[in-house]
């Protein structure tokens, strides 16, 4: 039975829970009174401790509340308002170090740089009055506060710990603080800022706007530069260089900042034909030393706007008729294009009226006659960008030759070697090159894949004729295999290749294995060399070649032994003989 009571219980509590969490997330939206901005800013104030660094580190925030008992000094939050949407300053993009340490020469004290607030208006005062609940400090530095009530004429003092970055020295830092009078039931908020300010130093605090950071060729982008002397000491010969926007002298005339002066500077760069990156430098020279410091900020790229088409063109194959080529246009840029007009190399219109928009693609049949005499086809576009801009290019050039038959085309390449490969590399090989077809060939060469040079030129090899044999003598880097080009042209200016191969290989002996070469078939042929039984036969013969060699060695060493046996005998037979005699 209790427990069954301490269900309930614990259930009725968890939904009441439920209900507090829930109302006080939307409190501010349930008021139904009418909005009341700040009395005066003495009932909520903001610090820093210490108020000044010379470098980055940490300095403790310090908002003090005071309750005065119902006057409800503060921004009011309504059923319609949003709290501090709009009223919190922005930061300027991170600035970074000196690339050099200033003196440490004696300096003025600092400006204070805590800007002024913004306009406020005096609302009514609220009768009645309580304690301050439900108090809050929001901000995006993720600083947090230990807060509590503060009870009717007494005062809140809420700290917490901050680390300024170098890019927060000399920059207002927002904070609103939220609090909820019980006296009469209406939440406020009230928006401070505070400025750690630099001190004992020198700095230029450099930043950069752009218009715009893409746009099309020929479009202007504008560039402003901000430059403010957050240190205490005076700046001087202030210089600022932009490379790739400017180019690499000082965009203007050199001038000096006192502490807390500020220079604007606007730049107009026209797109050229690709993206490009501004990081500006400015260079200064702190007052009462000699020695130049600069700062430079982080790179942003103004990308270009494409109006890019990709154009893919196949050509078909020579008929008796003529050649068919397909264009294939795809606009893969980031700007439709209009008023499309496509010509050929003649300035004969293909199509023309035409829109490609991003993405869309358009397939374009061009059917070119088989010409007299060679011809280089290509194909010009143009168009508009939807910007305005006009839009040209154009395609690589194809050749389309004469059409020439490839029955009527034949030709025989034939190598074989007539002195094997000898103990110093030197190896003769005999080529044998015939037209077996019905046209001319010219501009006929012999190369070898290793090589890299002409082994022999043809002018001119015509129909029906013997021919032309010629031979190599060759020095190679050992025995491999040979692989020959023939490389000839076509009197439509096409070229073909023919191919032959052959063993070079160490013997002894001076061989002449033929090389049987096919005939090429239509167009391009390609002839490999079939040594067959030959080669076998040759293998053969070199083994027994050597072991012959080997035996001759073993011959010629017995006879000497044998010769020298006997000479040593003869003289120890007269050297007796002589003796006896004695």
């Amino acid at each position: 039975m209790k427990s069954r009571y301490l269900k309930k219980a614990s259930a009725v509590f968890a939904v009441l829970i439920a209900i507090s969490i829930v109302f006080q997330l939307f409190a501010p939206s349930f008021a139904a009174h009418a909005a009341f901005d700040i009395l005066s800013g003495s009932n909520c104030t903001i610090e820093s401790d210490p108020p000044r660094l010379s470098s980055p580190g940490y300095v403790t925030i310090i908002i003090k509340l005071h309750n005065v008992n119902g006057s409800n000094e503060g921004n009011y939050i309504g059923a319609d308002d949003e709290p501090g949407a709009n009223s919190r300053p922005t930061e300027p993009p991170a600035t970074e170090e000196p690339t050099a340490a200033p003196t440490d020469e004696p300096t003025q004290p600092p400006v204070d740089e805590t800007p002024t607030p913004p306009d406020e208006t005096v609302p009514p005062v609220v009768p009645g009055g309580g304690a301050y609940t439900n108090i809050s400090i929001v901000n995006s530095y993720d600083v947090t506060f230990s807060t509590y009530d503060i009870p009717a004429g007494g005062t809140g003092v809420f700290r917490g710990s901050m680390y300024i970055s170098e890019d927060k020295i000399g920059v207002p830092l927002a904070f609103t603080i939220y609090w909820h009078d019980e006296g009469s039931g209406i939440t406020y908020y009230k928006n401070l800022s505070v400025t750690v300010s630099r001190s004992d130093t020198a700095y230029l605090r450099l930043t950069r706007t752009a218009s715009t950071t893409s746009a099309a060729i020929g479009e202007t982008v504008e560039l402003t530069y901000t430059m403010v002397n957050t240190g205490s000491r005076r700046l001087n010969n202030i210089t600022l260089i932009d490379e790739k926007i400017g180019g690499n002298r000082a965009m203007l005339t050199p001038f000096s900042l006192a502490s807390g002066e500020k220079k604007e500077f606007t730049f107009t760069y026209t797109m050229q034909g690709a993206s490009v990156v501004s990081k500006p430098t400015a260079t200064f020279t702190p007052e009462g030393s000699s020695t130049p410091l600069s700062v430079t900020i982080s790179k942003i790229t103004i990308g270009l706007i494409n109006a890019q088409l990709s154009k893919t063109v196949t050509m078909g194959n020579s008929t008796p008729e003529g050649v068919q080529f397909t264009l294939f246009l795809t606009n893969n840029g980031s700007q439709n294009l209009s008023g499309l007009t496509v010509r050929d190399d003649l300035g004969a219109v293909l199509a023309s009226g035409f829109s490609l928009a991003i993405g869309e693609s358009k397939i374009i049949e061009y059917f070119v006659p088989n010409p007299e005499s060679i011809r280089n086809v290509f194909f010009d576009i143009t168009g508009t960008y939807s910007s305005g801009m006009q839009f040209k290019d154009n395609t690589t050039s194809y050749t389309v030759r004469p059409y020439i038959d490839p029955n009527s085309l034949g030709l025989k390449f034939h190598v074989e070697i007539v002195k094997q490969l000898n103990s110093d590399n030197h190896i003769v090989l005999e080529f044998n090159v015939v037209n077996t077809g019905r046209v001319p060939y010219t501009d006929v060469t012999v190369t070898e894949k290793e090589l890299g040079y002409n082994l022999h030129e043809i002018a001119e090899l015509r129909p029906y004729a013997e021919g032309e044999s010629f031979n190599v003598d060759l020095t190679i880097d050992g025995p491999r295999e040979m692989v020959f080009y023939l490389d000839a042209v076509d009197p439509s200016g096409n070229s073909y290749r023919y191919e032959a191969i052959v063993n070079a290989e160490y013997a002894d002996f001076e061989s002449a294995i033929p090389s049987v070469t096919p005939e090429p078939g239509e167009g391009d042929g390609i002839s490999i060399v079939d040594q067959g039984v030959d080669k076998h036969i040759g293998d053969i013969g070199t083994k027994l070649m050597k072991w012959w060699r080997t035996l001759e060695v073993i011959f010629f060493a017995a006879l000497a032994l044998i010769v020298i046996l006997a000479g040593i005998e003869a003289w120890l037979f007269f050297s007796r003989r002589k003796q006896n005699k004695n």
